[in-house]
């Protein structure tokens, strides 16, 4: 593990902070959640937590989600009726497009995005916690006043989530 030069002691090491920022984060996140909750709005003091928390991440995030890029994709069966009906409307996926066109498909709660901002600065690097596509997914997930509905067939949802899985 590497040390992190000028601390003292030397027992702070790079990876203890990473995981401490993402202890952060997630409380930041959680914390958020709740206010919105209260408040149904994000406050001022909201957006600057985020910010805080994700930097220009949060920014480009933000930025998707108030420009309403963000789908929540509903598989249903046009002939379900009742408990069966609500069973449908709860199979869905969240579609974030991209300012490149780009169409990302995020799974509710899961840290994950198949962008080459998550692989690189996420997974690689991990010099950031999360992609802008993630993280306005979370924006959505909150608020979702500024997103669309697509509504696919069982079937069709079922082959996104192989093409999903599978290797692209």
């Amino acid at each position: 593990m590497n040390s992190i030069p000028g601390t003292s002691g030397s027992n702070q090491t790079v990876d203890s902070l990473i995981v401490k920022q993402k202890g952060i984060s997630r409380h930041v996140l959680n914390k958020l959640a709740k206010d919105f909750k209260k408040e149904q709005k994000f406050t001022d003091l909201s957006l600057v937590s985020l910010y805080s928390a994700f930097g220009d991440v949060f920014d480009r995030a933000l930025s998707l989600y108030e420009s309403s890029k963000i789908s929540k994709i509903i598989a249903v069966d046009p002939n379900a009726q009742g408990v069966w009906k609500e069973i449908n409307s709860s199979r869905w996926l969240l579609e974030v497009q991209g300012l490149s066109g780009e169409a990302y498909i995020i799974f509710p709660n899961v840290n994950y995005c198949p962008c080459a901002a998550f692989k690189y600065q996420v997974l690689r690097d991990q010099s950031d916690q999360t992609c802008k596509h993630v993280l306005a997914a979370w924006l959505a997930s909150l608020d979702p006043s500024k997103v669309t509905e697509k509504h696919i067939t069982r079937e069709q949802f079922k082959n996104l989530l192989l093409y999903q899985v599978s290797e692209k």
